[in-house]
């Protein structure tokens, strides 16, 4: 398991600053560079990049599509329950 930055400096009890340690170890060889070094939500900052491409954008909207249909469903659905219900 990969640790963050952020995690194995404050394992290491260090007396410089994080952006001063991070530069030093990076530069040491200790660390990866910080573009390929996991955040602190675990993920990697790669498929954070990969959010920009245009196939992603698609997949976005298309969700978001499917989100609006369902939404409006659900308010037809509702609206139709309502007229039925005021009919009896």
């Amino acid at each position: 398991m990969e640790f963050s930055a952020n995690q194995l400096y404050k394992s290491s009890d260090s007396n410089l600053s994080f952006k001063q340690w991070l530069k030093v170890n990076q530069e040491n060889g200790n660390l990866q560079n910080h573009e390929q070094m996991f955040n602190a939500d675990g993920e990697n900052n790669s498929e954070k990049k990969e959010q920009n491409n245009p196939k992603s954008i698609f997949k976005m909207n298309k969700n978001n599509l499917i989100g609006l249909i369902g939404v409006g469903l659900l308010v037809y659905g509702f609206s139709i329950v309502n007229k039925v219900s005021s009919e009896k």
